[in-house]
């Protein structure tokens, strides 16, 4: 872990100011607050029922959100993370409470984070970060209900083509049961449409 570089506070900037304006305030509170790492594919950085204690910022690299059933613990891939994505959970990281589900890394990547101890500090000097962290969560939750009703009202063939290029990219680091459960069909029916399309 090492403060956060140059290049890497220039990317996460940039990703940041198009979801809002931000202040040449926020970014000169912001900076020292936040760490830069590296975690290897394999890596589980939040684990189902912890309250998470940070929130990433995915520079490079893919993850996966899985949902744990807290009667039977069997785990389902719901979502994916690239470049230049916040990884957090809901509930989590922003309301304190246990995470639903498991992040795990499946391509070594470099993140940038911050504390939720450090993030308070920055929301008490600073009131548009709770602004900020409003508009994260809505472009989450808007993207999560696309894909939602994606799975509700497009046929299998339908859901594939219409993510196949993001579907390709994250199928060369990962298993295609992981993604067959995200697009909610079966690795057998997600086969054959990779190989008829």
């Amino acid at each position: 872990m090492k403060p956060v570089s140059d290049e890497t506070f220039e990317v996460l900037f940039s990703t940041m100011e198009m979801t809002m304006p931000i202040s040449a305030g926020f970014k000169l509170l912001i900076r020292p607050l936040l760490v830069e790492t590296e975690y290897k594919k394999g890596a589980r950085i939040l684990n189902f029922n912890q309250v998470p204690e940070l929130i990433w910022f995915m520079i490079s690299g893919l993850a996966r959100e899985i949902k744990v059933n807290a009667i039977t613990y069997s785990e389902r891939t719901v979502w994916f993370w690239m470049d230049r994505n916040f990884l957090f959970t809901t509930p989590g990281f922003f309301d304190r409470l246990p995470s639903r589900s498991t992040i795990e890394i499946l391509q070594d990547c470099r993140v940038a984070f911050i504390s939720h101890e450090d993030w308070l500090t920055l929301k008490l000097a600073i009131p548009e970060a709770d602004s900020f962290a409003k508009r994260i969560l809505g472009a989450n939750e808007l993207l999560r209900l696309v894909h939602e009703d994606n799975l509700q009202n497009l046929n299998t063939k339908q859901r594939y083509l219409e993510e196949r290029k993001m579907l390709n990219r994250i199928l060369q680091y990962t298993k295609l049961q992981y993604v067959a459960e995200y697009m909610g069909m079966s690795a057998d029916r997600l086969g054959k449409l990779r190989k008829r399309y």
